[in-house]
């Protein structure tokens, strides 16, 4: 079992991080809809990869969230996983209907790389989530 209390520094995908890279990007510009759009596909991508790895259903959205709820109960997360990926949907919205305003864009932004970092844990059995 890996414990998703622990925050730790794990080494993110590359296709994740380039997603994380260019929503920075996008952010220096104040283009907050193309950075959530990016931090969303980040999300999404770190989800798939591990869902996949553990040969759980991840081709739909609805799969993906069914899926995490395994998960969770895999991992004996008590919904954490569920709430870090809950949390990280905020962009998904933000890209389809701009109504972050930039301190809260800010405020939420950590909780992509939380998830993308606790995806890539499961990934590492080795690794703490």
């Amino acid at each position: 079992m890996t414990s998703v209390e622990t925050n730790e520094t794990v080494k993110i995908n590359r296709q994740v991080k380039a997603h994380l890279d260019a929503a920075d990007r996008a952010l220096m510009d104040m283009d907050t809809v193309k950075s959530s759009a990016e931090l969303w596909a980040a999300v999404r991508l770190a989800a798939v990869l591990t869902l996949k790895r553990r040969g759980l259903p991840h081709e739909t959205d609805d799969e993906i969230l069914t899926s995490i709820s395994i998960l969770d109960d895999q991992e004996k997360a008590t919904g954490k996983i569920k709430l870090k990926y809950g949390a990280a949907g905020i962009f998904r919205d933000n890209a389809s209907h701009d109504f972050m305003e930039l301190d809260e864009f800010l405020f939420c932004r950590p909780s992509v790389t939380e998830f993308a970092d606790c995806m890539q844990a499961l990934l590492e059995p080795e690794m703490p989530c």
